[in-house]
């Protein structure tokens, strides 16, 4: 699946990835959340988790016709918890949880999960 939006561009993974993949994980502070879709530093605070996570839910909706949609994140990550509520998500009350690939005792470990129903 490829989405696009002026400035962002979602594909599948390349090999020619490698490289600049290594250089973003290498930074401390970029891998400080671990998050599987992750931006370099010199990406930060230009709105690109919005707009990307905004194609996705357009996607979600006229592509694919989902009902909803959830996105869940480390409890502390405050910036991927800010995407979410641009976008509309909403933290599910009673939602938290364990995530269990996280050692037990990491601050990473605990999770809250955010929903979005489709529109109208």
């Amino acid at each position: 699946m490829r989405l696009e939006t002026p400035r962002l561009l979602l594909r599948p993974w390349q090999d020619r990835d490698r490289a600049g993949f290594a250089a973003i994980n290498a930074d401390p502070e970029v891998r400080r959340y671990y998050y599987p879709r992750i931006l370099g530093r010199a990406f930060w605070r230009q709105g690109h988790a919005t707009e990307i996570g905004r194609a996705c839910l357009d996607a979600a909706w006229a592509r694919f016709g989902l009902p909803g949609v959830i996105g869940y994140t480390s409890a502390i990550n405050t910036p991927s918890r800010r995407a979410m509520e641009r976008l509309g998500l909403a933290c599910v009350a009673g939602g938290d949880f364990e995530d269990v690939t996280v050692p037990p005792g990491d601050p990473l470990r605990p999770h809250v999960l955010y929903r979005i129903a489709r529109p109208g």
